[in-house]
Order: C-alpha cells, then structure tokens, then sequence
C-alpha cells in the first residue's frame, strides 16, 4: 500500500476513533448480566479516562494521571458492596479490571465516571491458577451448587520437588527448604485482602504434602485467591485428570508406510504442573526435572530412548521421538497413565495464501517515536529473504536469526533445510536456514505465491522503507522491530497438483525454540520476552471454538500457553474460505491473537469475501479485524517485498497480511509499554486502538474491532 493511501484511511480511522462514545455494548451488557445472575459474579474491564498517556521512557508501566486515579477510586466507591475486594487488575494504558455482582452493572451504566465498560474474557490468562485439568471450573461448579467447597490448594512453590509416580499421581520429595517457603505462602494467603468467609479458620496443611493447603472455599474467597502470586492451582478435594488421553488414528499407518514415525508425546505433569512458569526459573527446573524422569521412564517401559535434555520441551512436559512400528504399539498397549496425548506429525496446513495489509495507524505511532525498537517478531512460515532493501537496518539485515525445520516422507514431502539431520531439519546455526526454498523452479509450480510468503509478511510487519523499492513508497508497521526467521514449509513435487505446506513436528520444534529464546533472551526469567509470534499459516479445518482437543493438538496450546504467560503474543490468522462457521488452527488454539481481514476499500468496516469468521464468543480470545486487501474481481491487492531480488515486491489479498500488521502492531505497543503482558495489548487494542465494526454471520450479528493505532481514549 503506498503512504498517500495509509494517510487517507488512517484519517479515517482516527476519525471513527473519536466518536465512539457508546457505553456499553446493549448485547455485551445482557450477556454480563446473565452471567453475573446465574454465576454471581461477572468480570468487566472499564475505561474511566480519555485522555491520551504520553510515551513511556523506562521500562515500567506509566503513573495514571491524578485524574484517572481520582475517577477509578470514585467507581469503586459507588459500586461499595456489589463489588469483589479479589480479581482486580489495572493496564499501563489506562484500563482496570472488576469482578462485579449483577447489581453493579446498572451502577456503571450510570455512572458519570465510567467512559465505557465491557465484558473482561482475560480471567483464565490473568489467573495465577490454571485450569488445564479443569480442576479449576469444576470448583466453581462446586461452588455455584453448593455456595463453597472443600478445596486444595496448591501453593506457588519455587521450591518444590517431586516426582510423577506411574498411577500419574504426585509424590512430593521432603525437604526444609520447602516447610519454610509454604509457610511463607500460607501467611501471605491469609493477608490477603479476603471478605469475611470460613477460609481463614477452615485452613489446615496436608498432611501428606506441605505445598499443598485444604480449606473451605466460597466465591468471594475463590476470585481472590484464582489471583494470588502465592497460589498455583485450586481444586476440588480429591481431584482427578478426567481428560482421556488421545492417540492420532493414522500414526501406526504413517509408521507401517514410512519405516518409521515422528511423534510427539504429552504428559500430564502431576500435581505442580503449569505453563505459567518460566522454564529457566527454578520452579521452571524443577519441573522439568520431574516431567523429564516421567518422560524417560515412559518411553523406557516401551524399549524406547529418551532424547538428551531439552530445558524448554522438559518444562513443558513433551518429547519428540521417532518410532518403529513396534515401538508405537509397545508405547500405546503399555497405556500409561501419564501419557496425555500423542500426536503423529502430519500436514498441518498451508500459507495463509496471499495475505492482506491491514490498516493500522502506524504513523501516529511513528510520529510519536514508537517503531518497535528492542522488539523482535519471530516468522514462522515460509522463510526470509535476508538481503532484502526492506530489511537493511543500518547497513546490515535485521534479520537476526534464522532456523529451518522441514519433513521427508515416502509419499514425496522434502525438506529444503540445509545440512539437514535425522529429523530434516537444519542445526541450530546453520547459516541461511531461514532462506526461503532456493529451488526457484519449485517454487514456481507449487503456488502463485513463488515462495515469497514469508518476505512478504516479513515485510508487512517490520520492513523499512527502501528508496529501490516502490520510490520508499512501502514500509511495514514496525520498521525499528528486528526479524527471527523460522522455515517451517517442506514441499511435494509428485503430489497432483504439486503442494507446499507445514507439518505439526515441525511447529513444534519451531515454537520449542521460540519458548528458548524467550527465556534465554532474558536475564530475569519473570520479565516479559520482547518478542511476537506471526504464524500466517492455517489448517484446512476450520473450528468454531477454541479447538485444541478437537485438533489433536494439547501440545500446541501448552507452548502457546507458555508462550502467553512469558509475555510473547502469538499472532494467527482465521484464514482464506469465506466460512462464517469456523476459524482455521492454529488462530483456534485458545491463547492465540486471531485475524481476519476486510477490504482495502477507504473505509475498512466490513469483512472482506475471502475472510473466515465465526462467533466471537466461542473462544477465548477474541477475533480483530484489519484490512487486508480484496480478490482482484472485489477490490485492489496490496503490495509487500517479494522474494525473487533485492527490491522485489510482491503482491495479495487475504488474511495473512492482517496477521502480520497485527503481529508489528503488537511490537509498537511492547515497545511503548515493554513490561506490558499480552493482556494488556488485547486490552489496548479493543479500548484504545480499533474502532467498532458489526458483522452479520449465520450465528448472529456481532461486534468485532478492527484495528488502528492510538494512544488516545476509546
């Protein structure tokens, strides 16, 4: 898109910026009060300033203004007793969160203080307690029956040791260290600033397990402590893993027909278990060191050999093994019952083809001295052309590391890593790993997009404007954000018609090295990582909630998961069919930033024809839009760097593009606000940086927002 086109949306979008003056949303508001009665509570996230926040210059989150602090002391005066003292956060740009009875929405509708309020979905990321047993919901299903429960709850230990016994129960290793530190725990749980309830009293250590606490727990209690630093999980007493564990159905076919099998293997991880800690913490070790002897012990009781120690795959509770057919019906008749998941590599899906430049109000961002500076967004798709124009920075390539991860299978896959190993992948290092496929002729056949996706995202997100290319006419959102190249894409030139796409091993070691770098990148593992995923890849399934059960793919959602809590947005894109059912995988998996796309038509406030779409209210997170171009009989493409010289352009439409400009958004945010988490970008964004856009699918007409920078108030 050249520059005099972005300053005639942007204007536009600034535009509709400022007269959003709605409330509240009258749907949304139902929605929370149908919640609020049937559950007792309902979290919001309130807007109470409009005033824009000037630029940060250390790495903190800014001092609200005397006005700001004025007014949100005021909301929580008038909400007085309909109010829960526990759950509350508060964002560098301005916003908080409440957990609310119901008659503490009309209180706000009314208030002179409140600019806008909404439904706050961010209660299973903010949570100090996960959920990824369920353990959590079926506490408040204890609760909302009964009106408290007995519980556990078990304490945020950095200490504790343990191991994963073969029942898949946990048994805790004894040690001094750990009695003091749960004491340490236990008094700050019990000054916290609780409501009146049996807890406090109720309170009493297992006998069995000093990091583990049993008490009588009401609602009140509960959204207290699901956010206490000092608590880890909370469970009903005597909890049990009621998740069956799943085995692809064509993994003993793919190991009979290719010789052999990858696969990657989950555990549950046992009492402790979280994606919530950093793997280079000590609480991050000693986990992986219990998940690590489960792991081993396993794949010994199926002949097979563990691969060396992995600190981040460890943390997470996975391996990546290779299997003989043998080998996979020893490992699935043993049954073990630590054994959550074990996923077969296979096609997971193709570019997101074409892509779509979304409108973002990069300028603004820009002007004010926000380019994405000390960030890195990590590409993972179809490689990057390095010597690019648009990647010059400072007379060298920002691309400041590269890896290739591909797949050779006997029906004709080939990697196109260099100096590939036992798994067709290339050596962390290997010089022009993150090249795009040098097989130009290949490239070629595959698909119109010549193997220019990759740069051509790289681009959108965080080229830099080059004189040689377009006249300078073309720069990404974040031109001051590096690059990390990550080739995921092998290719079938037997197959008919000859194909181009990713495998879900290959994801995996590619998202295994990004949990790396996050914590490697990092001399304090509790600071977020300064870096952002854009995967502009997709599934040709389509999902119409969050879907990694349904995918086969618990791993993926546990990095991605990881990945979350460490800070990192991870950007994906809804893709390409035009279904208004469904979103492709991975945009589905629950943690992720899902795009979809609109026109390039002036205007940006309607779904382009290609975008898929499906009811926001189904996942986790929601689904922003950004323009992105049309087919060329609806509309005009865009234009991005191309991979063929070094100022070639290239040019799309899809939802690729949307995902990465909100991919170099993302960056000009963290570089605003680097000690900022992932909350408080989506926060950002639906308050501050989009403006409204209603949608009309099948389910329903909802409302979604379609991006645009701001550092002004909703």
């Amino acid at each position: 898109m050249k520059l005099n086109q972005w300053t005639v949306l942007l204007a536009q979008a600034t535009a509709c910026i400022s007269v959003n003056a709605s409330n509240v949303d009258p749907v949304e508001l139902a929605e929370m009060k149908k919640i609020a009665f049937e559950e007792g509570a309902v979290r919001v996230a309130i807007v109470a300033s409009k005033s824009a926040l000037p630029p940060t210059t250390a790495n903190d989150y800014p001092v609200l203004s005397r006005d700001l602090k004025t007014r949100t002391d005021s909301i929580k005066a008038e909400l007085g007793a309909y109010m829960y003292r526990g759950g509350s956060w508060s964002s560098p740009t301005g916003q908080f969160g409440l957990t609310l009875k119901a008659e503490g929405l009309a209180i706000l509708e009314s208030s002179p203080n409140v600019i806008s309020f909404r439904r706050d979905t961010s209660e299973k990321t903010r949570s100090a307690a996960h959920d990824l047993d369920g353990s959590l919901s079926a506490l408040k299903k204890l609760i909302k029956q009964n009106g408290s429960a007995a519980a556990e709850v078990v304490l945020n230990s950095a200490t504790v040791q343990y191991q994963i016994l073969p029942d898949a129960s946990t048994k805790i290793i004894p040690s001094k260290e750990l009695d003091e530190e749960s004491e340490r725990l236990i008094s700050q749980i019990k000054a916290a600033d609780l409501e009146p309830s049996r807890f406090v009293d109720s309170i009493s250590k297992s006998p069995s397990n000093p990091a583990l606490v049993l008490a009588e727990i009401d609602l009140a209690t509960l959204i207290t402590l699901q956010s206490h630093p000092a608590v880890r999980s909370l469970r009903p007493l005597g909890y049990k893993d009621p998740r069956v564990a799943t085995w692809s159905s064509w993994a003993l076919e793919d190991a009979e027909r290719e010789g052999t099998v990858e696969v990657t293997i989950m555990i549950r991880g046992g009492l402790f278990y979280t994606t919530k800690v950093r793997w280079n913490s000590p609480a991050g070790r000693n986990q992986a060191k219990a998940n690590r002897q489960a792991l081993i012990e396993v794949l010994a009781n199926a002949g097979i050999k563990a691969q060396p120690e992995q600190p981040a795959r460890d943390t997470i509770g996975s391996a990546h093994v290779r299997l003989t057919p043998a080998q996979y019906k020893r490992l699935k008749d043993n049954d073990d019952p630590r054994i959550l998941e074990v996923a077969a590599n296979r096609l997971g899906g193709v570019k997101g083809l074409s892509g779509s430049v979304p409108l973002v109000n990069a300028p603004t961002a820009w002007g004010s001295g926000f380019t994405g500076t000390n960030q890195a967004i990590v590409v993972i798709d179809e490689g990057i052309r390095k010597s690019h124009e648009m990647f010059s920075m400072n007379g060298a390539t920002k691309i400041i590391g590269e890896d290739c991860y591909g797949t050779r299978t006997i029906s004709g896959w080939r990697s196109v890593c260099p100096n590939p190993n036992d798994n067709w992948d290339s050596p962390v290092g290997t010089p022009n790993s993150g090249e795009p496929n040098p097989n130009i002729a290949n490239c070629l056949n595959v698909d119109f997009t010549q193997c220019d996706h990759g740069t051509y995202m790289a681009s959108i997100a965080a080229g830099i404007a080059s004189p040689n290319v377009l006249g300078g006419a073309l720069q990404g959102v974040a031109p001051g954000a590096q690059l990390y190249s990550m080739n995921v894409f092998s290719y079938n030139m037997t197959s008919t018609p000859k194909q181009s796409g990713f495998h879900m091993s290959d994801l995996d070691f590619a998202l295994e090295r990004v949990v790396y770098l996050s914590g490697a990148a990092n001399a304090d593992p509790d600071s977020p990582a300064q870096m952002v995923v854009n995967m502009s890849i997709r599934s040709l399934p389509t999902y119409g909630s969050d879907c990694d059960a349904a995918a086969g793919a618990v791993w993926l959602q546990n990095w991605i998961d990881y990945l979350y809590s460490a800070g990192v947005p991870v950007v994906s894109i809804t893709g390409n069919y035009g279904i208004l059912n469904g979103i492709s995988h991975p945009a589905c998996s629950e943690n992720v930033i899902k795009v979809a796309g609109v026109p390039n038509d002036g205007v940006g406030l309607t779904r382009a024809s290609y975008s898929n779409l499906a009811a926001p209210s189904n996942f986790t997170k929601p689904i922003f839009f950004a323009p992105g171009g049309e087919k060329p009989e609806f509309g005009a493409p865009l234009v991005g760097a191309g991979r063929a010289t070094a100022t070639a352009t290239f040019s799309g439409w899809g939802t690729s593009q949307a995902g990465a400009h909100v991919s170099g958004l993302a960056a000009l945010f963290k570089s605003r606000y680097p000690v900022a988490g992932v909350d408080a970008f989506i926060d950002w964004v639906n308050d501050y940086a989009s403006v409204p856009m209603s949608v009309s699918i099948p389910a329903g007409t909802f409302q979604y927002r379609r991006i645009a920078y701001s550092t002004g108030g909703p």
